[in-house]
């Protein structure tokens, strides 16, 4: 049991770190201006941040002992709420691209995430999570056909979860309009985007 909670501790510490880069990476997100070049690098990093992260929580569940369960939980929902973190992130960069169909698939992904946490912790910050996936949802109804209102909707998501899902937050009753900086991706399986009108 000491070796589990030893390892459990170690991988909080990892998570910390990881939370760290996550936000060095938003840092360097909006210096990109739209470079194609630093937009690929910022991609493959958080898909190499994703990526442990996900090694992370298997070796978590793996390592938790009887006596360990509430920190193994607590910990679990920490290194979710990161990974759904660095998915809207990675769907923003995807957004820039015109990568409506990469895009839509991590804005999913995030939110099955969420909806996991939500059915595990019904009581856990309830309104937040339930504003977050709102949101989330509006996003995906929206992609691929209206990019631009789905970011907007991927926005205020994300700056919930940033702001670490503060309850009785007042948010806008409108999405608003976001300018998105698009460069061509060539991997891109997305039809041309169409004029929308938001509407409040």
């Amino acid at each position: 049991m000491e070796q589990n909670r030893t390892e459990i501790a170690q991988l909080g510490s990892e998570l910390q770190a990881m939370q760290s880069q996550v936000i060095e990476l938003q840092t360097q997100l909006a210096e990109t201006n739209g470079r194609v070049d630093a937009l690929e690098q910022t991609i493959e990093s958080y898909t190499a941040s994703l990526t442990k992260l996900d090694e992370m929580q298997a070796a978590l569940e793996k390592n938790i002992g009887e006596g360990d369960v509430k920190l193994a939980a607590e910990l679990k929902r920490e290194i979710m709420l990161t990974r759904s973190i660095e998915y809207l992130s990675r769907a923003r960069l995807y957004l820039s691209q015109s990568n409506f169909g990469l895009a839509r698939e991590d804005v999913q992904s995030a939110r099955d995430l969420l909806a996991e946490i939500q059915a595990n912790e019904p009581d856990f910050k309830t309104e937040a999570l339930n504003q977050v996936i709102a949101r989330l949802d509006l996003a995906l109804g929206n992609l691929p056909s209206f990019p631009v209102i789905a970011g907007g909707d991927v926005d205020i998501a994300l700056h919930l979860l940033m702001s670490g899902l503060p309850e009785g937050m007042a948010l806008p009753t409108a999405t608003p309009t976001v300018e998105w900086t698009a460069t061509p991706a060539p991997t891109s399986t997305s039809t041309p985007e169409p004029s929308p009108t938001p509407t409040p």
